[in-house]
């Protein structure tokens, strides 16, 4: 990796990890639906945007259907669910919790693509959760039902992450990845 890449990727990061800190002060000021929205609208006008720039098509119409998919697997209700759990969790806990959605990934990969179980694969998977589990296990956090009913609007949006990946890779496949991106945020 070139420098540039390094920086990409920190900047991500720290955008990505950012998105959490933003859910944890603007969920309880806002509320759990606004938050989600909000997310989504800026999201929508960025990316559109970022298409007009690169004179790339959406084609909404022609891919409406998958777009509402893949927007409400991949963000509408992810986000809501997160926006949600912000609102009794430290966002610390929420980004521990979205570690998950790889292993998620490569579950329904090997359930829906019937990708091969590989011992690599398997020991991916496992050592991922023995990971959460380990860094959750340093965290604080008192449990009450409605931490732990947030806990599990974590765990219940990293499925759907790992869902919408797959499903992309079967029905979108065909649609330009930053379309994807556009229109499922528009639509969701």
């Amino acid at each position: 990796m070139m420098l540039f890449d390094y920086i990409l990727l920190i900047t991500l990061s720290a955008i990505w990890g950012g998105s959490f800190i933003f859910m944890r002060v603007l969920s309880p000021a806002l509320g759990p639906v606004v938050t989600a929205d909000m997310r989504l609208l800026i999201a929508g006008v960025v990316l559109t945007l970022y298409l007009r720039i690169r004179n790339q098509r959406l084609d909404l119409l022609k891919n409406l259907k998958r777009y509402i998919i893949i927007g409400l697997l991949n963000s509408g209700i992810p986000f809501l669910l997160f926006s949600f759990a912000a609102l009794y969790l430290p966002s610390s806990i929420s980004v521990i919790i979205n570690s998950l959605t790889p292993l998620f990934g490569v579950l329904f990969s090997i359930l829906w693509l019937n990708e091969k179980v590989t011992p690599k694969k398997i020991s991916g998977i496992a050592l991922g959760i023995v990971g959460v589990i380990i860094i959750r296990g340093s965290e604080n956090l008192e449990l009450t039902l409605m931490t732990t009913i947030a806990m599990a609007a974590c765990v219940f949006a990293t499925m759907l992450y790992g869902l919408a990946s797959t499903y992309v890779k079967v029905h979108a496949k065909d649609i330009a990845p930053s379309a994807v991106a556009t229109g499922s945020q528009l639509v969701a």
